[in-house]
């Protein structure tokens, strides 16, 4: 996937949100922003596999809908992701918007670029302000997006030689990240790369177990794997069955396919 850190597919109403009753403790408020709404619900996706905008039960925070928990760096890469989505989907100009609403913050990203933690948080939050969009649907886009973009990025060799099948390639994704932590020189990532590791695998369904520091990407990881899906030409169903409140910094979701 180069994960963010790196057919239809349909949630199963098992996936539980419930890493959100964490976020009133992470927000990094930004001044401006107005408060949105983020579902409490299992019931967070609809019947075409899609995060839905409305849901039932709901709780008002901050679009600044997570922090890190220490002064981690991405690489720009991830930024210019959100940007080209964004540009592709909404247009430049709303892209612009978005920018102008964190300040300080640049309107193109080198993708060798190492940028603060914060600076892809507010970003996301500014999205989600500017397009009136659910922090849990814009990840989920971004993840789904994700997979076409890295390929177009100049890593589509290696998205190729990831695996034959979803399972072949989840499995290989830690061995993906060390082969570009080395290409982009960083040997030492300091939790920049998020790991993965499969376990329970059979022919209908694996257990994913994710690792990292940064909080509220589920989303995005699940997204991810309806990218990857798209991919292979196949369909998933991703269920969390176990969050970070379980087991600090590790997620597992059940993935039938």
């Amino acid at each position: 996937m180069i994960a963010l850190e790196l057919g239809a597919a349909r949630l199963t109403s098992g996936f539980s949100f419930r890493f959100l009753s964490n976020l009133p403790s992470l927000l990094n408020p930004v001044a401006g922003f107005c408060s949105k709404t983020l579902p409490l619900t299992s019931d967070a996706y609809n019947s075409a596999g899609q995060p839905a905008r409305t849901f039932g039960q709901q709780a008002r925070v901050s679009p600044a809908w997570g922090k890190p928990e220490s002064a981690a760096t991405m690489y720009g890469m991830v930024n210019s992701g959100i940007q080209s989505m964004v540009s592709e989907q909404f247009g430049e100009d709303a892209w612009h918007r978005i920018v102008a609403r964190v300040p300080g913050c640049p309107s193109e990203f080198g993708a060798l670029e190492n940028c603060d933690d914060r600076v892809t948080y507010d970003l996301v939050a500014a999205a989600c302000e500017e397009l009136e969009m659910e922090a849990e649907r814009f990840l989920h886009e971004l993840g789904e997006y994700w997979v076409p973009y890295v390929s177009r990025a100049g890593y589509a060799v290696l998205m190729e030689r990831g695996g034959r099948s979803l399972p072949e390639f989840l499995k290989g994704l830690d061995g993906m990240h060390s082969r570009l932590a080395l290409t982009y020189s960083d040997r030492d990532s300091g939790g920049r790369w998020p790991s993965f590791r499969v376990s329970d695998a059979g022919d209908a369904s694996l257990r994913l177990h994710y690792y990292s520091q940064r909080q509220g990407l589920q989303p995005f990881v699940v997204g991810l794997l309806h990218g990857l899906a798209k991919k292979f030409g196949t369909t998933v169903e991703v269920e969390l069955i176990e969050g970070r409140e379980m087991h600090p910094g590790h997620d597992i979701f059940l993935v039938r396919y």
